[in-house]
């Protein structure tokens, strides 16, 4: 089971509004009549989704369609924060599986990526990340 907690937000233009008046009432009736859509921690999709070394950046609103979407091909992908220091003497030997899939022509097969989770976030019950490196 996927222990990931959902999250929802009240902006504090939305609490401030006075005109308002109610928000907090509104936001909690919309929660439990499930009006609400929970939000995703995200960065902004890269310009350049593929480094030099072929390994795919993921984010938050791209995880779904670039992973769990896809049925022809299968996903190795490094879930990390850049001050670990075991991620980041694990990118080393990430960066040389990518290079190796590439140069045996396993990427028609297989998709190398990662994803900075102090900065993404996915909701998904096949997927729970709790540690790093994972």
């Amino acid at each position: 089971s996927n222990s990931t907690m959902m999250r929802y937000y009240l902006s504090s233009d939305e609490l401030m509004n006075r005109n308002e008046g109610n928000a907090m009432t509104n936001f909690l009736s919309d929660y439990f009549n499930g009006r609400l859509v929970h939000q995703i921690k995200s960065e902004p999709t890269p310009t350049t989704q593929v480094l030099s070394s072929g390994i795919q950046v993921l984010t938050g609103s791209t995880f779904e369609e670039l992973v769990m979407s896809k049925t022809n091909k299968h996903t190795l992908i490094q879930f990390y924060a850049p001050h670990c220091g075991h991620c980041k003497r694990f990118n080393i030997i990430w960066k040389e599986l990518a290079e190796l899939v590439h140069d045996f022509n396993w990427d028609s097969v297989v998709d190398i990526m990662m994803m900075d989770v102090t900065k993404n976030e996915i909701f998904h019950q096949m997927v729970d990340v709790r540690y790093v490196p994972s």
